[in-house]
């Protein structure tokens, strides 16, 4: 199968398209972690932290019970693969950026931006095109389902669990809980140990549209998805033209300069900050791994952006331990 660029883009970006049902992803010290099976869900640890009450300025505001009806019906609606949305998603680690997903049943269509960088999935027809109009590339490789894509908004799994309302900002919160994640080791055997839980909240206004919804993941930190426009209705999704652009295949890769400029505007990092600092794509494509990494931590600290490369981090922890 061919490689995935453009969706491992989204991923590695931390894209909130409902990573409780995403497939693998890379948790602190490489271990690998999936999501967790059904059977051993049976029921959160005692020690689960209830919903509190809203912020102090809105405890006269009453709670709005909703017995968490809002979300099923937007779970349901959902379900019938038929909607386009317009949002705003942030990370813990990464700033806001806006993301556009479009699904008509098994097609779909994702763009997000990310500095410089634009990145788009369009599924149609049976095969799945990954694609960077920026860099003018792109690959083919077989569609699958929207749920092993990681496509799923949130929707909730059949072991999500609904905890309570909250008042917030003037929006109805409803709050559930989803089973954590299994860790396995190199050899994909799974570590025996307690399956932690992780709180969604569902923000809506009054006529039950939602607004926004936070995700606190005990690997990937927080989510949050703030809702532009949601529609629900059959939406038409086309390929772009693709004529006068490079696919990638089994054998290729993007060059060297052109996976820097990827990698960076991921992070934040534009050309105009490379720039400012005294370099370009091409003077840093030629560095030792070493002095890049060097440049790229400080290039991060003069913009204040909150990320190391993997290298920085390893030059830490030697420094630590000499």
């Amino acid at each position: 199968m061919k490689k995935n660029i453009a969706l491992a883009a989204l991923l590695a970006a931390g894209l909130a398209l409902g990573s409780c049902s995403m497939g693998e992803s890379i948790a602190p010290s490489g271990r690998t972690v999936t999501e967790s099976k059904p059977a051993q869900t049976t029921a959160a640890p005692e020690t689960t932290a209830p919903v509190t009450s809203s912020a102090p300025e809105e405890s006269s505001v009453p709670v709005v019970e909703t017995n968490g009806e809002y979300t099923k019906e937007y779970s349901e609606k959902i379900a019938q693969k038929a909607y386009s949305l317009d949002a705003l998603t942030s990370s813990a680690h990464l700033p806001e950026k806006p993301m556009i997903v479009k699904v008509n049943g098994d097609d779909l269509y994702v763009k997000m931006s990310m500095g410089i960088v634009e990145v788009e999935v369009c599924q149609k027809d049976g095969k799945a095109y990954n694609l960077l109009p920026n860099l003018k590339s792109y690959s083919v490789s077989e569609a699958t389902t929207l749920e092993k894509q990681g496509v799923t908004m949130y929707a909730l799994p059949e072991n999500a669990r609904y905890v309570g309302n909250e008042m917030k900002d003037g929006l109805i919160v409803e709050v559930y809980e989803f089973p954590g994640v299994a860790v396995k080791n190199e050899t994909d055997v799974e570590i025996d140990l307690p399956i932690s839980y992780y709180q969604v909240r569902y923000y809506y206004s009054a006529d039950k549209q939602l607004k926004k919804i936070s995700l606190n993941d005990p690997v990937k930190g927080e989510t949050t998805v703030t809702v532009n426009s949601l529609t629900f209705e059959d939406v038409s999704i086309e390929l772009p033209d693709l004529t006068g652009w490079t696919e990638m295949n089994d054998s290729q890769q993007l060059d060297k300069v052109s996976s820097i400029k990827l990698a960076l505007a991921i992070y934040g990092v534009t050309e105009e900050m490379v720039t400012k600092a005294g370099y370009t794509y091409e003077q840093i494509a030629e560095m030792d791994e070493e002095q890049a990494t060097d440049v790229l931590v400080k290039i991060a600290e003069d913009n204040g952006l909150d990320f190391k490369p993997a290298g920085a981090e390893e030059k830490d922890e030697t420094a630590a331990e000499s």
